[in-house]
């Protein structure tokens, strides 16, 4: 829809033609759906200073404090991450196509960027192996028994079963910690969550921990930890005084200490 309106009119009667072409026209493309859409016109000049912290205007002798407040009040609020319902690209479905797909663009496109996406798509191949009711997600399934200790993500279903309400408090600490942190900057930390679990393939019996550095959204948001032959287990296991027992060797050499 288009308007012609004359230019003599006022800038507050503008914004109210805009405001009523703005409602009509999603109303029409809604048809009767409602979607509890809301609209606020701008205010008058005159009441500018009242509305500016709102609608983000303001005169050249307020900005300047407006947005240091802004600011201010931005960063007192804590950061906090929860789960919501949301959709999402279901990238895993279709990642052996996007893989392949990616190869007819090699000479094309700059390495790197190519090696971007193949990270995005982010396809590991590997087991899942349950120990008792926690299912793992490992690469080297050749290191079982080797596993010391399962870490859980600390958002993982399970960890609010078996946590009690301290416990599960600081999980939830760990996950808010982590969202004002970049990947590359976590310190690994962790707790003991007073469980056992049971090693499928040796049968001994393992610690469950909670990790902050397990992510729900890789494999199945637990892990088995083999600190002998993965530097990031070792990095943890050391820390927490975990066991380290190597299972694997050089064809002609000793076992690492």
């Amino acid at each position: 829809m288009v308007g012609v309106v004359e230019k003599q009119n006022a800038p507050s009667h503008l914004s109210h033609i805009r405001h009523r072409c703005l409602k009509k026209s999603v109303r029409q493309a809604s048809g009767q759906v409602s979607f509890g859409l809301g609209f606020a016109r701008i205010a008058p000049q005159a009441d500018i200073g009242e509305h500016a912290a709102h609608i983000g205007i303001a005169r050249d002798d307020e900005r300047a404090d407006l947005v240091v407040a802004a600011n201010r009040a931005f960063r007192a609020q804590p950061v906090e991450q929860r789960a919501l319902s949301q959709w999402f690209f279901r990238i895993t479905a279709y990642a052996n196509e996007l893989l392949d797909h990616i190869k007819q663009l090699e000479g094309g496109w700059p390495d790197r960027v190519l090696t971007m996406q193949r990270n995005w798509i982010g396809r590991s191949e590997g087991t899942e192996v349950d120990f008792g009711k926690i299912r793992v997600f490992t690469t080297r399934v050749d290191t079982i028994f080797g596993a010391t200790c399962v870490i859980l993500a600390p958002e993982h279903p399970l960890a609010a079963e078996l946590l009690d309400e301290d416990g599960r408090a600081q999980a939830k600490a760990m996950v808010d910690a982590r969202a004002n942190q970049g990947p590359g900057d976590i310190n690994k930390e962790g707790f003991f969550t007073g469980t056992y679990t049971t090693n499928p393939y040796s049968g001994e019996r393992v610690p469950v921990w909670i990790g902050n550095f397990v992510l729900m959204g890789y494999g199945t948001g637990a892990i088995m930890a083999v600190p002998a032959h993965d530097e990031r287990d070792f990095e943890f296991c050391t820390k927490y005084g975990i066991p380290i027992r190597p299972v694997i060797r050089p064809v002609a050499g000793e076992a690492p200490a």
